[in-house]
């Protein structure tokens, strides 16, 4: 059973700006507010269940853009509806939390809010400066395998809070199938989970519904977080991605002796760590070099040909990086080939490779190609294609 943060006697949960805004679907900077006032009733903003409590002002004691923002302490606890349905999304909220504020407030993500209920929490990020951590409590069915991403307090994903600087809460929703990846600080939090499979009991409908931005019920008076830049912004990128796992695309070729190579990876790509992701070639030409080369462009996901007569597809976009050259193994006329190579100990140590410096969410499709026997076209032959993103 999925629970929630306690709110009082019910049981509830808790790019580039410039460019998202100008892109959004909705938009709020709290900047056509007056400094001071509450929100309730402003922009479509009110109280959890719309009740009259009043904390919860428009300031200038911090922005992100413009001169406003939101404060919320106490018994803040404000809602903002839309309603999408379909499409790929980033969900996002700025927040700044003053080191001098020492309880935890929540951005809390639902696809199904009404007065006096039904309820349905989706994801829900704490940020706990008691702690210095952020909490984001997830959908359980990771999409990309492995363990369950987070699940009511016991399984949840954990980061570092940042303080005395405005920080992106995001989620990346592609409603079209059904994913979620959560951001804080443009670093992923856990994986990529199936976005109706929230962390309410059951699933919800497949929409983007209501932020809630909750102070917890606090008892300190001035211990406050502020929020601004509330969007709600089309992304036009593929779905999200799973972070760190290679994927297998496009088709390998055959060689004269009939070998069907097959790429695949093991470990996690990362955009810091300097070892732990292999890429191997199995099956392949017995007896010939071959290398890896990699790209940042893309893919071809129909292939070029390799040259007129190949069975074999280049599906890497150019401009390509080479990997060193790697030995032959194997017997000749034998399908026992291997190549293997750990891309992210090639990264750490080739630093103006391309690709270099790795960032998180970076996108790279590699390839195998080794030298086939005089027959082949262009005496060499090409593996499938590798597609990967990389995780811290």
């Amino acid at each position: 059973m999925k629970r929630q943060v306690i709110r009082l006697t019910a049981v509830v949960g808790a790019a580039v700006l410039a460019a998202s805004i100008a892109q959004a679907q909705y938009t709020e900077n709290f900047d056509s507010y007056s400094s001071g006032s509450s929100i309730n009733g402003q922009g479509g903003w009110a109280q959890w269940n719309a009740t009259a409590v009043t904390d919860g002002v428009v300031s200038t004691s911090f922005s992100h853009s413009g001169a406003n923002s939101l404060q919320t302490e106490l018994h803040a606890d404000k809602v903002q509806t839309q309603s999408f349905t379909t499409g790929h999304w980033n969900w996002s909220v700025w927040t700044y939390v003053p080191s001098t504020t020492t309880l935890p407030q929540w951005a809390i993500f639902l696809t199904t809010y009404n007065v006096g209920g039904p309820f349905f929490w989706n994801a829900q990020i704490k940020l706990d400066p008691s702690l210095a951590d952020v909490y984001a409590d997830l959908g359980p069915n990771a999409v990309c395998g492995g363990t369950p991403v987070g699940q009511s307090f016991g399984n949840a994903v954990h980061g570092a809070l940042v303080t005395n600087t405005w920080v992106e809460v995001r989620l990346d929703i592609d409603l079209n199938a059904d994913r979620c990846q959560a951001w804080y600080n443009n670093i992923p939090l856990g994986q990529v989970y199936q976005w109706t499979d929230g962390i309410d009991a059951g699933f919800s409908a497949n929409q983007i519904g209501t932020i809630d931005l909750y102070a917890n019920d606090n008892t300190l008076a001035g211990d406050r977080v502020y929020w601004d830049d509330v969007t709600i912004t089309a992304n036009a990128n593929p779905t999200p991605e799973c972070l760190g796992v290679g994927t297998v695309y496009c088709t390998p070729g055959t060689s004269q002796s009939g070998c069907v190579p097959v790429i695949s990876s093991t470990g996690v790509a990362s955009a810091s760590a300097s070892s732990g992701f292999t890429i191997d070639l199995t099956a392949g030409e017995g007896n010939k070099q071959g290398l890896l080369f990699y790209g940042i462009t893309g893919q071809l996901l129909s292939g070029a040909p390799w040259g007129p007569g190949s069975s074999s597809t280049l599906c890497v976009k150019a401009p390509t990086q080479r990997t060193p050259l790697q030995p032959a193994s194997g017997t000749v006329g034998n399908c026992d080939g291997n190549f293997s190579i750990d891309w992210n100990t090639y990264m750490f140590n080739n630093p103006l490779s391309v690709g270099n410096p790795r960032s998180i969410g970076e996108t790279f499709d590699a390839q195998y190609w080794y030298r086939d026997n005089s027959a082949a076209v262009k005496t060499t032959s090409l593996s499938a294609g590798l597609h990967f993103a990389l995780k811290p």
